[in-house]
């Protein structure tokens, strides 16, 4: 019995896993150019940048969409059971800190989550993956499509 307050959270993080996987299956790993048989550098980098952008508009869109939750449930006088829930499963994705018991959910969470829960502009995102993967060519990303 004292375990049971964490099972909706251990079913958010279950589903989260399967969602990342999925997104991770069917966003990353589709046709993907070779980019180390693109000679020129320019097209290279323009493949690169075409390819990933695709694939950040849709996590932002996704973060957007748990910022704006966030806020609107900021806006509340009090939070449901249900919301301190979803609050509790977010503070374990984005590693805010352990909450144990919904009691501790309050609004001082909801904004150490406004802090981390934010999009990370495409720009910055390009700019990393192509200085970590060496613009796609390196091992991890060939292999692993790991771009950081």
């Amino acid at each position: 019995m004292k375990y049971l307050h964490r099972w909706p959270v251990l079913t958010a993080l279950i589903i989260s896993a399967i969602v990342l996987f999925f997104l991770q299956t069917f966003l990353l790993w589709e046709s993907k150019p070779n980019f180390s048989e693109i000679d020129s550098i320019s097209h290279r980098k323009q493949a690169f940048f075409s390819y990933l952008y695709k694939k950040v508009i849709p996590i932002n869109q996704g973060i957007r969409l748990e910022r704006n939750k966030l806020i609107s449930l900021d806006k509340k006088k009090s939070l449901s059971h249900f919301d301190k829930i979803y609050l509790q499963s977010l503070a374990v994705n984005y590693k805010l800190r352990e909450i144990e018991l919904l009691s501790e959910i309050n609004k001082q969470t909801i904004t150490q989550l406004l802090i981390k829960v934010d999009v990370i502009p495409p720009a910055i995102v390009l700019a990393q993956a192509a200085n970590e993967s060496a613009w796609g060519t390196s091992r991890f990303a060939q292999q692993g499509i790991q771009y950081y």
